[in-house]
């Protein structure tokens, strides 16, 4: 009975969260050595151009394997890439601006 009750109220303070007014809870900022930052922005995303959570949620990079074999997958179509490949959207090649901030 206590789990169920602390299950509830678990959903209760989800839902009640200040954060729930923003798509994905806001924005989300990968720590990137060198080239800069990077803020991916779920209203940007998701919100504007209406895509599903899942269709990169199943793409996201941890960048558990370091920073330069994350961004050579993107540039070959993986992860950020399946989008950002110049036809989707812009592409990632001479627009790193665009994405790191410095």
């Amino acid at each position: 009975m206590g789990q169920v009750i602390g299950s509830g109220l678990l959903v209760m303070l989800f839902l009640f969260s200040p954060a729930w007014g923003k798509i994905g809870g806001g924005d989300v900022v990968f720590r990137v050595q060198d080239a800069g930052n990077v803020v991916f922005s779920h209203d940007a995303h998701a919100g504007k151009t209406g895509m599903n959570c899942v269709e990169c949620h199943r793409l996201s990079a941890k960048g558990k394997s370091g920073n330069k074999r994350i961004m050579n997958e993107i540039k070959v179509g993986r992860y950020c890439g399946v989008c950002h490949n110049a036809q989707t959207a812009f592409g990632v090649t001479k627009n790193c601006e665009r994405c790191h901030k410095k």
